[in-house]
């Protein structure tokens, strides 16, 4: 590994997030007066990279910004929390992506109103390519949001795990997620992948593995929020779902915990944590985040979230 080099690069989609903080969810043609709001840089990889930056990991970020006011306080963001950002891409001509939160607080749900155009993706640049032949990542982090440049950093880094945020489905992380060593794939992703109404009873589980099973050659994980989740263990003939706990939390916001996980998992793997190991700690850091409100904001510490797995 070269001096520069990121042991993990995170790349996907960067948001700025309006976290509107209520104890209800509000009701249509009312107004309301908003007593908190937090601001804050968002996005599944971008949250990732800004956790393991503060876990003491070697990590950049990649993916396309625009030259405004969002995309700068995003930049300044990573930058400031130890983000390499060398392989962000600011195009003047296009608008950050910029998404509004409404977090209920009396029971930590919240729902999210996001501006993106799907068409902005980071460009595979000669540029870029220089830049990532300088650079010897042993963890690579996606989240479906830029295929061409994920695929590229696959092209050139064999030798790196690959790690799949999976959040909601789309052909892009289908096809990502086929090439992955590890998919983690939440609640939503799985459904929409599986077309399965179930895949929370215990036969619902088992069909939801095997099916995901017979798509992706690699480890694969159901999150189930609240709920904990389920892996697949597999023989030489067949796939078995193995059920894990999540740690109770008071919540107060979910924003962001799905990205804790992936980006607790992705720490997992690249310190050669045991799998089993890597889920636990994903857990813990996930169940201390909804304590928090925000995503970036709500961040873990590594020996908080060690110590509530029991690690």
């Amino acid at each position: 590994m070269t001096s520069n080099s990121p042991e993990v690069i995170c790349c996907g989609h960067a948001a700025y997030d309006l976290n509107f903080m209520m104890d209800e969810f509000p009701v249509e043609d009312r107004k309301y007066k908003i007593d908190e709001l937090v601001q804050t840089g968002g996005g599944p990889a971008a949250n990732a990279a800004s956790l393991l930056a503060a876990w003491g990991v070697q990590t950049a970020f990649a993916g396309l910004l625009g030259g405004d006011i969002y995309g700068r306080l995003i930049l300044d963001e990573l930058t400031a929390s130890g983000v390499d950002t060398q392989l962000v891409q600011v195009d003047s001509a296009r608008s950050t992506p910029l998404s509004a939160v409404i977090v209920n607080t009396a029971n930590g749900s919240r729902t999210l109103l996001n501006r993106r155009n799907a068409s902005d993706q980071p460009d595979v640049s000669e540029e870029a390519a220089a830049l990532l032949g300088t650079m010897s990542p042993r963890v690579l982090h996606f989240d479906g949001h830029a295929l061409e440049l994920s695929l590229k950093m696959i092209e050139m880094f064999p030798a790196a795990e690959i790690v799949i945020d999976a959040g909601s489905y789309r052909e892009s992380t289908d096809l990502l997620c086929s090439k992955a060593g590890y998919a983690v794939c939440s609640r939503r992703y799985a459904e929409e992948c599986t077309g399965l109404a179930d895949i929370v009873s215990s036969d619902g589980r088992r069909r939801c593995i095997e099916r995901l099973g017979g798509k992706y050659p690699g480890r694969i994980i159901v999150t189930l929020g609240a709920e904990g989740g389920f892996y697949g263990i597999r023989d030489a003939e067949r796939i078995e779902p193995v059920s894990f706990n999540a740690f109770k939390a008071a919540a107060v916001d979910s924003t962001g915990a799905g990205d804790i996980f992936h980006g607790a998992f992705s720490y997992g793997i690249l310190k050669g944590l045991k799998f089993e190991q890597s889920i636990r700690l994903s857990a813990a850091a996930a169940a201390i985040s909804v304590t928090k409100p925000g995503a970036r904001t709500s961040i873990p510490g590594l020996v908080d979230s060690l110590e509530l797995a029991g690690l």
